[in-house]
């Protein structure tokens, strides 16, 4: 399980990486953003989670159906449904933001952008603190 633990702190680094690109990008005024390179970071964010997603369904959750310890699959179910919870809310936050024009309503998209970027930190958090639990468990 060690190495799986490896991984997911991967993703979690590539999902705080990406963020962490994006957070001075989204500045106090809408003249001094960088849009290009938000619309960058955004595509790679939403890779970055589908990937995530992924890892965590086949290498977490569907491991720990084979672990001997009782809440291995309570704990995968729980992120699993936390990164699906996560995806739906960026997307949400990406549908919102590409139908409205952003440089006209730029305070509150920026309030929005960094509400969902602190979003993402706190899943990141909460898993690794979960995460931390499995070492030395049996689990897968």
């Amino acid at each position: 399980m060690t190495y799986r633990i490896d991984l997911l702190a991967r993703h979690h680094r590539h999902l705080l990486d990406v963020i962490a690109a994006a957070h001075p990008l989204i500045t106090e005024r809408h003249r001094d953003a960088d849009t290009h390179g938000l619309r960058h970071l955004r595509r790679e964010l939403e890779e970055a989670l589908v990937a995530y997603e992924r890892f965590i369904r086949e290498e977490i959750c569907d491991r720990s159906l084979w672990s001997r310890v009782d809440d291995a699959t309570a704990d995968a179910r729980a992120l699993l449904a936390s990164c699906i919870q996560l995806r739906q809310d960026y997307e949400q936050f990406v549908a919102r933001w590409s139908a409205t024009d952003a440089r006209l309503s730029w305070p509150r998209y920026r309030l929005s952008a960094l509400c969902m970027i602190q979003q993402f930190r706190d899943h990141v958090i909460e898993a690794a603190l979960m995460s931390k639990r499995w070492i030395g468990d049996e689990a897968a």
